[in-house]
């Protein structure tokens, strides 16, 4: 008896949809308004999975936002219903996908069925509305792929066992049936998979006696939800049904609807027999992964912290190297402003009570002490030789960090300490008086619909950090929106900070009136500065020269750099006038306008952005 772990793909990954090319299977699934949408997967084994791309990777694709997906395959080539091309293609290359094909069907979840013939059907859950009765029906017409156009009239196929929202079809042929496995009951607790039969592709099918041939309702287990599934079988015959289901905690089921997997008896002539869907799911087949696999040195598995609602006072030190994320509870988890996790702590470099700014930080993410230490690194602090890179994928979702030290403290209170590791802060909060935000040497920080307030220094550091759609919140005047620290790195480096698509305001129409053009984009730490506030809106408090000098800057090392901003704190004239704030030309924007060129590995090579949440990023 062998034993493997699910989901097989955690996370936000509904509706999954399976095929097997050869030796490899490749998994799509729904994305809804996100993008880039419809994640494709790749697995020999069923078990563990590697994102390859994504089907919905181009402007022109969009808006899907009420898609769902189904890939399939016929003579070595491959098809997704949002995304088709008449070739074989290699699903990892975004340019492999053509253009979309549009299909007159007024419905959700078509699925392709290529009959033996050399016929094709789209079959897909026809909406009559959701405030009728039925609500929809599963409707089938004969198609031609290439073009989308309908062959024959859309025909009513089955309204399922329950009749209940039937929706998520697949037909399958094996041994002279044509089988078609649907979704029930809606998407919460009554959702359930069901099947019927025909001689004929155009029906009519009967219902098995059996059904819901899987389902989790009335059951107490964590495993709920089960529904929307596809069939598939490996090199052996031995089928398997990936479905999705939620993981469910009290009233509370935070990574949403995830794909699991479970195994399917199917003896000739019969219905298919479904084995009940487990977290610690047993088969009597062999299995690529079991719960006692002992992972190699340097193979680390990602782990999800939830942490409930409420105000923690702790301060957090990160030094592990694997995955890790922070996932706050959260009732609205697309604003940042109304997080209802708080993680407070008391600290500052007041009157030389702490040595380094690392010891005030609420959250320090980094493998050592000696790394996380402001400088550490070259042309600053020893690291010792062959200390490790630390985190390589950290995320904070919907948590505040706050460091709530006295306001006009007399010296560094961080929110945020991050070094010599990749990390990515979500609808997360940053607050405190002064240098609220470090990241250090080698340090990768991406942050998206984010919030960093408070007065001074807000951004300081040496490593990278890109701020996407972020707002950064004045609560006053005392130096800098940024303050970074060159290095002597010996590859080309683009280390700075990079605020992109967001705002600066101030905190309240008080701050506006009294800091008004008093505020500063930031201030040079050292000759190697790097900052860029690009398409971004700057309120009436920052001043008409855009930049300060603190120390004085050489030219040819330091970019204080402007691009295409708003709002009644940009001024373009003034910007030119004053010889260190650049305004940015389109070329050079472009060399420097999206993470992946910014954020660089050890070695120092572009393209370090796989820790990235792939649902999320914007750019």
């Amino acid at each position: 008896m062998s034993t493997f772990t699910n989901p097989i793909i955690p996370g936000f990954y509904s509706d999954p949809s399976c095929i097997r090319v050869g030796d490899v299977f490749y998994m799509a699934n729904s994305s809804f308004q996100f993008f880039p949408g419809i994640p494709i997967h790749k697995s020999k084994d069923l078990i563990n999975w590697e994102l390859i791309g994504n089907a919905i990777n181009r402007p022109s694709q969009i808006s899907l936002n009420q898609a769902t997906t189904k890939i399939t395959t016929h003579r070595a080539e491959n098809y997704s219903r949002v995304a088709y091309t008449p070739r074989p293609f290699d699903l990892s290359d975004p340019n492999s996908y053509s253009k979309l094909i549009y299909f007159d069907f007024h419905g959700i979840d078509l699925s392709l069925f290529f009959d033996k013939n050399g016929k094709v059907y789209v079959q897909g859950s026809w909406i009559y509305g959701y405030d009728q009765n039925p609500a929809t029906v599963i409707r089938q017409a004969e198609i031609d792929v290439a073009t989308g156009q309908l062959l024959t009239g859309a025909r009513d196929i089955w309204s399922g066992a329950t009749g209940k929202v039937p929706e998520g079809p697949h037909v399958y042929y094996k041994d002279g049936w044509y089988y078609l496995l649907i979704a029930e009951g809606g998407t919460h607790a009554r959702h359930k998979i069901t099947m019927a039969r025909s001689r004929s592709i155009w029906g009519p099918f009967e219902s098995d006696l059996a059904n819901p041939v899987l389902t989790a309702e009335g059951s107490s287990g964590v495993v709920q939800c089960v529904g929307h599934g596809d069939l598939v079988y490996d090199k052996d015959g031995q089928w398997w049904c990936v479905m999705l289901a939620r993981r469910e905690y009290g009233n509370f089921y935070p990574l949403g609807r995830e794909t699991f997997l479970t195994s399917v008896e199917w003896v000739d002539g019969e219905f298919p027999v479904f084995k009940d869907v487990k977290i610690k799911q047993r088969t009597k087949r062999q299995v690529a992964r079991k719960t006692d696999t002992k992972w190699p040195v340097g193979v680390h598995l990602k782990s999800i912290i939830l942490i409930l609602s409420g105000t923690y006072t702790e301060q957090l030190n990160i030094t592990q190297p694997g995955p890790l994320t922070l996932l706050g509870e959260s009732n609205s988890p697309h604003n940042a402003s109304t997080n209802s996790v708080h993680v407070r702590w008391v600290a500052a470099t007041e009157q030389g009570i702490y040595t380094d700014n690392v010891y005030t930080s609420v959250l320090i993410v980094a493998p050592t002490l000696n790394a996380s230490l402001t400088g550490s690194g070259p042309e600053g602090l020893a690291v010792p030789d062959g200390t490790p890179f630390g985190c390589s994928d950290f995320r904070t979702y919907n948590i505040d960090f706050r460091n709530v030290y006295a306001e006009q403290s007399a010296g560094p209170a961080n929110a945020l300490s991050f070094s010599r590791a990749n990390g990515g802060f979500y609808y997360s909060g940053f607050y405190s008086y002064q240098d609220t935000v470090y990241v250090g040497k080698l340090g990768n920080a991406y942050f998206h619909s984010s919030i960093v307030a408070k007065q001074t220094d807000f951004l300081y550091g040496f490593g990278t950090a890109w701020l996407e759609l972020c707002d950064l919140v004045l609560q006053g005047y005392g130096g800098g929106i940024t303050a970074w620290k060159g290095t002597n790195m010996t590859y080309p480096n683009k280390f700075g900070v990079y605020v992109h698509a967001s705002s600066i305001n101030a905190a309240n129409a008080s701050v506006v009136v009294e800091q008004k053009g008093r505020c500063a984009l930031g201030r040079p730490w050292n000759s190697g500065h790097r900052s860029i506030f690009a398409e971004t809106y700057e309120d009436g408090t920052i001043q008409d020269s855009g930049y300060v000098l603190w120390q004085a800057p050489i030219t040819e090392q330091t970019l204080m750099g402007v691009y295409e901003n708003i709002g009644p704190g940009w001024n373009v004239g003034a910007r030119r006038e004053y010889i260190y704030s650049v305004i940015l030309d389109k070329e050079t924007w472009e060399e420097c306008n999206s993470p992946a060129k910014v954020f660089l590995t050890e070695e120092g090579t572009p393209g370090n952005v796989q820790w990235i949440d792939q649902r999320i990023r914007w750019w």
